[in-house]
């Protein structure tokens, strides 16, 4: 399976939209970021760092403290959609 910018930013968008909780969100990346670290999940070499990185922020996405508003996940979907 290939992990793409397409499907980060639906996940993201979904967020934004009120159409997923922080809760799946988080349950998403976490799943994502592990399949990654184990090799059952592939990404083009130029992404990997950045998915990465906002991989792991979203881990998170549901924790006090850790927790992002609508501006950081805006933030992560302009990140996306730079080449």
């Amino acid at each position: 399976m290939i992990l793409t910018r397409r499907d980060i930013r639906t996940q993201l968008q979904a967020r934004l939209a009120h159409r997923s909780s922080a809760e799946q969100l988080a349950h998403w990346a976490v799943e994502r970021f592990y399949a990654l670290e184990q090799g059952t999940l592939t990404v083009d070499e130029r992404d990997l760092p950045l998915f990465r990185t906002i991989l792991d922020d979203l881990m998170f996405a549901d924790s006090p403290g850790f927790a992002l508003d609508d501006t950081d996940l805006q933030r992560l979907v302009a990140q996306l959609d730079e080449l």
